[in-house]
């Protein structure tokens, strides 16, 4: 069973923003593992949402993450290797971001070198 102060990493973690008292309620109600609640958390439109947004912000405007299936990446990202991954250094939108910035489609459009995005990564000039 999950504790409050895990449910609110996850919010941190998964949507970037802390959980309002009934969110953390609800999921202390479930009775759910916090792998459930992760998993739950990063599969919901709010988690989708965000993903969306890194897309449009790293990969351009019309650039759609299409979560029925048509783009199995954007299904990936909120998946046990994405935003539901109960591993160290895994399972946040910062992650998330890295791992987009280090994609042949970002770095092609881009056109910038590896050292470049690790760069634009880690904020070094």
């Amino acid at each position: 069973m999950a504790t409050a102060a895990e449910i609110q990493q996850i919010y941190k973690d998964v949507l970037g923003r802390g959980a309002l008292s009934s969110g953390v309620n609800y999921w202390l109600g479930t009775g759910d593992s916090i792998e459930k609640i992760r998993d739950d958390i990063a599969q919901s439109d709010e988690a989708k949402d965000k993903v969306q947004d890194l897309y449009t912000e790293l990969l351009g405007d019309d650039r759609v993450a299409d979560f029925a299936g048509n783009d199995q990446n954007a299904s990936w990202w909120t998946g046990e290797e994405g935003l539901a991954a109960n591993e160290a250094g895994k399972g946040t939108l910062a992650a998330v971001k890295s791992n987009i910035m280090l994609s042949d489609e970002y770095k092609n459009l881009h056109d910038d070198s590896t050292d470049d995005v690790i760069d634009d990564i880690t904020g070094d000039p």
